[in-house]
């Protein structure tokens, strides 16, 4: 059985992994920056307007990942109510699940 100090420190390890993914991909794009507009190119551009671009491009992907999340979660509500599946042990094929049998077209 887990403890509560182990499930601590594995929490305190995925942060810091979390961390250093976020610290790893700021410096691939700061490099990648540099490479294609030039190392001092951020010199001549209005980077608060910039911000609130990104900042827009955020609030964007968020609204399309609730949309993404809330169709998701409905799916799922309707899915687990399904005595005929939810009562089954076991391999599901997706065909089952979705009524759709995928092709490699499909993809």
């Amino acid at each position: 059985m887990t403890t509560e100090r182990e499930v601590a420190k594995e929490f305190l390890h995925e942060l810091d992994l979390a961390n250093d993914a976020f610290d790893q991909m700021c410096v691939e794009r700061h490099e990648k920056g540099q490479e294609k507009y030039g190392k001092f190119k951020f010199l001549d551009v209005n980077t608060l307007e910039e911000a609130l671009f990104e900042v827009a491009d955020l609030a964007n992907y968020a609204r399309y990942t609730f949309v993404k999340l809330w169709v998701l979660n409905n799916y799922l509500d309707e899915y687990v109510k399904k005595p005929a599946l939810s009562s089954l042990e076991g391999f599901v094929p997706m065909s089952e699940v979705t009524g759709h049998a995928f092709k490699k077209e499909d993809k």
